[in-house]
């Protein structure tokens, strides 16, 4: 069933990274039903307000990240056109995305983005496909809490975040994906791929099923882990992580969203 979900849309590459055992944690009702509630098309409505959206809060972050088909100019930052640079913005994004109130834009491939110059700064564009995810609010407080606990220190936060996710079961091997050198941490499919059967294998061993969303959980990461490992960086994720989860203070909103059009 998730094999056919994929493949209805533009992401039919992922197909090869799907673990058996997804299946056996959540069952295919959900599969199909959350599936098809990602799914939309580039010339819908719904496409477009989760576009402009996203770019009216991309100019709050200094990440010259630029959505093809918006009118809201990139935010400039100072990095140059090394790899490494493509793929802090692109780790920052990941997160900027989860914590901000907008839907989430699934798809970050490499064939999604394109570099453009311009006169003052390297700027990545990016056209994602148009898988568009409404979070549930309860799994996406849990989940941001998960991440804040593991990057802040704070063990409490984290067991409860996952407990509140259902997978606590799982505690090792999610503080193993998350990585020991948050300084310099490299992105592989292969050990996501991994990572996360072993995950589910654990779930199932404990007979958990799943919130239908790490559907649209692991497409995000499958499409993150697809673009970081062709680039074959290590990434300092903390401090992705706090420029992403960061939130500017009204004034910065204000002054950022008066920027002139392009």
């Amino acid at each position: 069933m998730l094999y056919k979900v994929l493949k209805s849309a533009d992401l039919r590459e992922l197909t090869s990274f799907v673990s058996p055992a997804f299946f056996d944690v959540m069952p295919s009702r959900k599969i199909w039903s959350r599936g098809r509630s990602l799914m939309t098309t580039r010339g819908s409505e719904r496409y477009r307000e989760a576009i402009s959206r996203r770019a009216q809060e991309l100019m709050q972050v200094p990440l010259a990240v630029q959505l093809v088909g918006s009118e809201q100019p990139a935010a400039r930052d100072a990095l140059g056109s090394a790899r490494d640079d493509d793929a802090t913005r692109l780790v920052t994004l990941y997160f900027h995305q989860l914590f901000s109130d907008s839907p989430t834009l699934l798809d970050l491939r490499a064939g999604s983005f394109e570099r453009a110059k311009d006169v003052t700064a390297s700027t990545l564009r990016w056209k994602p496909s148009a898988w568009v995810c409404a979070w549930d609010t309860s799994f996406l407080a849990s989940l941001r809490g998960l991440y804040r606990g593991f990057y802040g220190g704070d063990d409490a936060l984290f067991r409860r975040s996952l407990q509140e996710l259902g997978i606590d079961a799982a505690e090792e091997l999610f503080r193993r994906h998350f990585g020991s050198e948050q300084r310099g941490q490299a992105f592989k499919m292969k050990e996501f791929v991994e990572t996360f059967h072993q995950v589910f294998v654990r779930c199932r061993d404990a007979k958990i099923e799943l919130h239908p969303d790490f559907l649209a959980l692991g497409v995000y990461l499958a499409t993150l882990y697809e673009h970081l490992d062709g680039l074959d960086v290590r990434i300092d994720v903390r401090a992705c992580f706090e420029l992403g989860s960061a939130r500017p203070s009204a004034s910065d909103a204000s002054t950022r969203t008066e920027s002139p059009r392009v």
